[in-house]
């Protein structure tokens, strides 16, 4: 069947008032689709709800520098192994499954190319991706049945990644 993948709020910025609810949810799944919410894992957005104004003066440990790999601005790399920012999205995967989605469209779940050469000592970058990606699957699962997908280029391969993922998506062949 058809899949739709959408912002989880109206306005980008999922705003209490912005974010869409159950019933609008229910009448895009009443239409045959599966219905995913986009989540970016591996980098922070400006213009989310989640973002504090004092974090472009003074940031938690878990911001880096803006990636100046994206064309979009306002958004930072992040230490995506460090637990503040996983809290920061399971939070708004709560949100997502209250709202009705089918399940999440995984965003920069590469961003260990990010830090490739730059990593802590004793980081092993994929794995923990693959710990995070698992962390939202079981996150979700409790709440509701919740599908996993990711955007790849294709280079995963057979990444550890992939166990609790539903499926993928690539942007170019």
């Amino acid at each position: 069947g058809a899949v739709a993948v959408i912002d989880p709020s109206r306005n980008g910025d999922g705003d209490a008032t912005g974010f869409w609810n159950a019933d609008e949810i229910k009448k895009v799944k009443d239409s045959g689709k599966t219905v995913l919410a986009y989540l970016a894992i591996g980098e922070a957005e400006d213009y989310r709800d989640y973002w504090k104004p004092a974090w472009k003066t003074s940031p938690p440990s878990f911001i880096d520098k803006p990636n100046d790999a994206d064309i979009y601005e306002g958004n930072f790399a992040v230490r995506y192994w460090e637990k503040g920012w996983q809290d920061v999205i399971l939070q708004r995967l709560d949100r997502i499954v209250a709202a009705g989605f089918d399940g999440v469209y995984l965003d920069k779940v590469d961003a260990f190319e990010d830090w490739e050469g730059k990593a802590p000592e004793g980081v092993d970058l994929h794995r923990e991706m693959a710990a995070f990606i698992e962390r939202i699957e079981q996150r979700g699962e409790k709440r509701s049945r919740v599908q996993i997908f990711h955007k790849t280029d294709g280079r995963l391969g057979r990444s550890p990644m992939n166990k609790s993922v539903s499926g993928v998506a690539i942007e170019e062949l």
